[in-house]
């Protein structure tokens, strides 16, 4: 992607028209993101194309989503679209992720009868990397892995979601706060932080560049939001980036099919996950924030917004420009360079490029010329409830790793692209 890894969630041109047309549909529905058709299954992969041609079945027992509801415990309720944030993440250590899924429908390196594609890569590669057992993907959990404690993946983002510096914000609509609904929509986007106290236990936190407040999970800390994440509209701002899925006994499972999600990597970058899908358990609570009977419908106006994600993940790729970017313009801390004026940094580059297992978008999956030029992954979080905040603009300065127009850095010798 050319230009700067910047610190916001992006949208292509049919997420963007799909908006506009959600926008229009405000004036006639109780929700800002009216009547959406598309439901998570039309780009995820399910059972029942796992299947070969003559219709034998597929050995491998594939990590799909949950699949829809078969009915609507409450199709005439509408809860007020409500916001959560995402309280911790998870990216070293998953190689074994239990909650990764099975991203381009095939059992990669197995070969029994009827398996899917034949157990092919879908993508073209020198050496095919085997998924996980039931066909899961997560090239990326491989690879930070294998930085063990060298290089901490996983530390700085949650140190800037503790600070209220960054971290992710998602407003869940169309909802009926029941365990099952059969079409609901979620926004997500990358906050800048939390500008003002919200909850009584939130502190103040000061740096160099920033001032923020630290959460405080009572349900009120107030996330900022990106100019160019939001549109304006008269019942409040509707998030650029809009997912479509459903809640199957409480389980949340939403597609970001044609957009890209960011999440935090450093106090300037983001990591770009395309081809998204998010999924995880829906927690009703109490307004003391404990789980409450979820059997009863919500009653208070904090009850109808209060629910916690646990056991969540992001499940998508990223592509090997977008994660060398991401990579080489961080910083590990203040005190050193940018990764990509290290000497570590051809040794990050050589092994994410030679992680490669996926195409950069589903669309590509099996298409004859297209290469592997993406890692899988699957990001495990857990939320907690949270109110939008003020739109918030930060500026920062250029640097010599910052992917220029092109897509490379601006002044720093090395490069983004694999060979």
């Amino acid at each position: 992607m050319g230009g700067r890894v910047a610190a916001t969630v992006f949208a292509t041109a049919g997420c963007t028209l799909a908006v506009f047309a959600l926008i229009r549909a405000v004036g006639a529905c109780s929700s800002p993101y009216g009547e959406a058709t598309a439901t998570a299954n039309d780009a995820a992969p399910s059972a029942a194309d796992s299947q070969d041609a003559r219709g034998v079945p597929d050995p491998c027992q594939h990590a799909f989503v949950a699949e829809p509801p078969d009915n609507d415990d409450a199709p005439d309720e509408v809860l007020p679209p409500f916001g959560i944030a995402v309280d911790a993440i998870q990216v070293q250590g998953n190689q074994e992720n239990p909650l990764a899924l099975d991203l381009d429908n095939v059992c990669t390196c197995e070969t029994g009868a009827g398996t899917a594609h034949e157990g092919k890569s879908s993508c073209i590669t020198a050496a095919s990397r085997c998924d996980l057992d039931g066909g899961r993907d997560n090239a990326v959990g491989e690879f930070v892995s294998g930085l063990g404690a060298f290089y901490a993946v996983d530390k700085f983002p949650n140190a800037l979601i503790q600070q209220g510096r960054r971290g992710v914000l998602t407003q869940l609509g169309k909802y009926n706060g029941r365990a099952n609904d059969k079409d609901v929509a979620l926004g997500i986007i990358l906050s800048e932080g939390i500008h003002s106290q919200g909850c009584p236990n939130s502190t103040a936190q000061h740096g160099t560049t920033w001032d923020t407040w630290s959460p405080g999970w009572c349900g009120d800390d107030k996330w900022s939001l990106p100019r160019d994440g939001v549109f304006q509209v008269s019942s409040g701002a509707v998030f650029v980036v809009v997912g479509t899925g459903y809640v199957r006994d409480y389980q949340l499972v939403v597609n970001f099919e044609k957009s890209t999600v960011s999440v935090p990597f450093d106090d300037a970058y983001a990591l770009l996950v395309s081809s998204a899908i998010i999924t995880g358990k829906l927690v009703p609570l109490g307004e003391d924030m404990n789980p409450r009977d979820p059997s009863v419908p919500p009653r208070t106006d904090k009850e109808k917004r209060f629910y916690r994600v646990d056991d969540g993940v992001l499940a998508g790729r990223i592509s090997t420009h977008d994660l060398l970017a991401a990579i080489g313009s961080s910083k590990q801390s203040q005190t050193v360079e940018q990764t990509c004026l290290q000497s570590l940094y051809p040794v990050l580059k050589d092994r994410v490029c030679s992680s490669a297992d996926i195409a950069r978008s589903a669309d590509l999956d099996f298409q004859p010329d297209a290469g592997c030029d993406a890692l899988s992954t699957a990001i495990r979080f857990t939320g907690k409830p949270a109110l939008l905040g003020e739109v918030y603009d930060r500026n920062r300065p250029s640097t010599p790793c910052e992917p220029g127009p092109n897509g490379e850095p601006l002044d720093a010798g090395v490069s983004y692209l694999c060979p």
